[in-house]
């Protein structure tokens, strides 16, 4: 390995608002600039939500400007000159796209590669929901993804139940998956706003009670189970709200929502504010965090929320069981089942003992496991050991 810092290219699929995105910045925010030397490609332009952030911190990012998956060989010859130029130790992937391209292209430049995996992605529940592939595509992308993964020095998974799943389905060697849980960062957020301020943002009184969705408007992240339940929380009590906030990237998904806050007469009490980048502003002003999403790699925005203390009501699916103890630190409903939804909704509004003990207990919870310092530290060993692994 050379002297002076490890030279580390990460490559993404894009810099949207997404939890792999946030992660890498994240990440970027706690490296030890005395350790590594970062630089971020992106493999499409567009979302660039976290873009102008990484570049504040003397990242520099550049984009392969792709169309589609379909250029990959395009992308691929696009990363190579890039490699040549910056001349990495490592590379870092995140995302289908990015994984398949970066680690065609550490084979070809015998960089070294290492891939985060983010979602349990070939799992019933994940392909069930992906209404926009078909059978054929899953199984095709999957076995591109487990051809390529050969050339990938180390894994690392964003859970257990992660890292199970990219064994079991890509048949990558259990012992080169390393499981690191995504940290939780919320400082970049705080901006000093105050109750008054969110509320104005939604156009709701300040007296209202705040129910907060966070996530993509997409059948994954389960907002149309929430929106069911919302005429039951709303007839019990009059002043609640629903925040939710999330990009609209899912067109037909956003109809569906839309529609159904239509057809059930509540579109006075549910507000589509899209994306935010000061998510702990309004976690902070909350009275409950609900997440009723259908599969998960982690579930990093359940994460933030139980990192500032909110109570907080989420599907009970793994991996979120590795994190949240129904009844302790959080309750945990059945995905799909807005009745189950409603009647935990409206236990907690009204009994307000119980919410500051879940509260309580998931602060402690989630500072325990999603510390970024350590997660950095943590990384950077990897990266040293993948790259001592070569010489």
């Amino acid at each position: 390995m050379r002297s002076g810092n490890l030279r580390v290219l990460h490559v993404i699929e894009s810099l949207g608002s997404g939890g792999a995105e946030r992660l890498l910045y994240t990440n970027l925010c706690h490296f030890d600039p005395n350790c590594i030397d970062s630089k971020v490609v992106t493999i499409y332009s567009k979302n660039e939500f976290w873009g102008p952030a990484i570049e504040q911190l003397g990242v520099p990012v550049e984009s392969l400007n792709l169309s589609s998956i379909r250029k990959i060989w395009t992308g691929i010859a696009g990363l190579r000159a890039i490699v040549k130029e910056f001349d990495p130790d490592l590379i870092h992937t995140h995302l289908w796209g990015a994984n398949i391209i970066g680690r065609r292209t550490g084979k070809l430049e015998n960089v070294p590669v290492v891939s985060s995996i983010h979602n349990p992605e070939y799992e019933p529940s994940a392909a069930s929901s992906a209404s926009f592939a078909t059978r054929r595509k899953i199984d095709a992308a999957r076995a591109l993804d487990a051809f390529t993964a050969r050339w990938c020095e180390r894994m690392i998974a964003v859970s257990k139940y992660v890292g199970e799943s990219a064994a079991k389905k890509l048949g990558y060697p259990r012992e080169k998956i390393t499981v690191l849980y995504n940290p939780v960062f919320l400082s970049e957020d705080v901006s000093g706003n105050d109750r008054d301020f969110i509320c104005n943002d939604a156009g709701i009184d300040p007296s209202s009670r705040i129910l907060l969705f966070v996530g993509r408007l997409a059948p994954q992240k389960g907002l149309l189970t929430l929106i069911k339940a919302m005429p039951d929380v709303i007839s019990k009590f009059p002043s609640v709200h629903l925040i939710a906030l999330g990009s609209a990237g899912n067109a037909e998904y956003y109809d569906a929502v839309k529609d159904e806050v239509e057809r059930l007469n509540i579109g006075d009490r549910v507000h589509l504010l899209g994306e935010r980048r000061a998510v702990s502003e309004y976690l902070k002003n909350c009275e409950l965090f609900i997440f009723p999403s259908e599969f998960e790699g982690l579930g990093i925005a359940l994460a933030e929320a139980m990192t500032l203390g909110v109570a907080c009501i989420a599907s009970n699916i793994r991996p979120l069981d590795e994190f949240v103890i129904n009844g302790k630190n959080g309750v945990l409903i059945e995905p799909r089942d807005s009745a189950a939804l409603s009647s935990a909704i409206v236990d907690l509004l009204g009994d307000e003992e119980r919410r500051k003990r879940l509260s309580a207990a998931a602060k402690d919870t989630a500072i325990s496991m999603f510390d970024p310092k350590i997660a950095a530290e943590r990384l950077i060993s990897i990266y040293s050991e993948v790259i001592d692994s070569r010489e």
